[in-house]
């Protein structure tokens, strides 16, 4: 439950802030009016990223499960940048893109701050 609220509360922020500094640096006092809309349309791929970070726990480390989980957002957030948010009109393509590196900052941040440290002596019972 932990690792859903990680990645549904922070994974939008923290998308947009990536999507807005790679396209409108100097014009971030703009994020501060559309975070709303980071919530809208990044809560369903921050979801779907977050139940493959919950698949891959037991299953890889802790980096090489950040690294797949920013694949698995990276792939997410771009497919759903083209089928939902930005149509399928050419041009648009491309910015489908920067959706896609928020998708991978965010999946990589929320998979780490998710994960739990294993104590030495628990670590092979």
């Amino acid at each position: 439950m932990k690792r859903i609220a990680i990645f549904c509360l922070l994974g939008p922020p923290l998308g947009w802030i990536v999507l807005w500094l790679a396209l409108e640096p100097w014009f971030i006092t703009v994020w501060l009016f559309t975070l709303p809309w980071a919530y809208l349309f990044g809560f369903a791929p921050a979801l779907v990223t977050a139940q493959v970070d919950d698949y891959l726990a037991g299953k890889l480390g802790r980096l090489a499960r950040a690294g797949a989980t920013a694949l698995a957002g990276a792939a997410v957030t771009g497919l759903w940048a083209i089928a939902v948010v930005l149509g399928f009109a050419y041009p648009a393509k491309r910015l489908s893109i920067y959706f896609a590196i928020g998708g991978l900052v965010a999946g990589a941040v929320c998979s780490w701050l998710s994960s739990e440290k294993q104590k030495e002596g628990n670590a092979r019972t």
